[in-house]
């Protein structure tokens, strides 16, 4: 069966435990898999900012107890979360050795590249052409900093709008699941065929989003750890959910 990894997943897989990462080998060793444009957007406005944070206090830093106190005291959130696996990631990767981090810190963006395409078709699937997949490092005075990752809802830059219309039929009866979330539906609400969701709204349906560049992909599943808000999504679109086995 064909599958495609959504964002979970490929934060689990890089990120996880060696449990959970051997769990999701267990699972692609059975599929062919598959990513999409919108979360390799999703993968650089994630853990590739949070990378970019994490370098600036690196580079500022020779004690890298402080360094981890600093991440902390900056990170919030989901982020503080991500932040930390990225950081214990580096040192596994690195050492305690600030001096070896620092000197690897440039190539360990690309690595991050390489690691969200390991393993899965390199051909992502690009329904929705999301541009903050095209996103950018650029270095201002030695300080890395991520472009064209911003979008507006009066930005034109992709294919969210064609994907959205040609599909409303399917989407807009998820607006009547009690399973999904407040916000969720709201923002299903305001959309329409001739008012797809952008900006803001594109990231809040953003799980909707992955699911619809799913079937236009003509893949049959979508795999992630994020049953509760997915499962809604690929029953009304009549895909199938694979959740990696954390129990066992």
């Amino acid at each position: 069966m064909a599958a495609v990894l959504d964002t979970t997943v490929q934060i689990d897989r890089i990120f996880g435990s060696t449990d959970r990462k051997s769990r999701i080998r267990d699972m692609m060793a059975n599929n062919e898999c598959y990513s999409t444009q919108y979360v390799l957007g999703e993968y650089y406005a994630t853990i590739v900012r949070d990378c970019t944070m994490i370098y600036s206090i690196v580079a500022q830093n020779d004690d890298i107890y402080e360094a981890e106190k600093k991440i902390n005291e900056k990170a919030f959130g989901r982020s503080k979360d991500r932040a930390h696996k990225i950081f214990i990631f580096l040192r596994e990767l690195f050492g305690n050795d600030m001096d070896y981090i620092k000197m690897h810190m440039e190539s360990f963006f690309d690595l991050l590249i390489q690691k969200f395409y390991k393993g899965i078709n390199k051909k992502l699937l690009s329904g929705s052409m999301c541009n903050r997949a095209n996103a950018r490092i650029e270095y201002i005075e030695g300080c890395p900093k991520l472009r064209n990752l911003n979008c507006r809802k009066t930005d034109n830059h992709c294919d969210i709008s064609s994907l959205w219309k040609n599909n409303f039929s399917k989407i807009d009866q998820l607006k009547y699941d009690y399973n999904i979330t407040e916000r969720t539906k709201n923002a299903l609400l305001q959309s329409s065929a001739i008012n797809p969701p952008k900006g803001n709204a594109c990231r809040t349906l953003g799980d909707c989003i992955i699911c619809l560049e799913t079937i236009d992909g003509n893949v049959d599943s979508v795999c992630t750890t994020n049953r509760d808000d997915f499962k809604p999504i690929t029953d009304c679109l009549g895909l199938e959910l694979i959740v990696p086995n954390y129990k066992k």
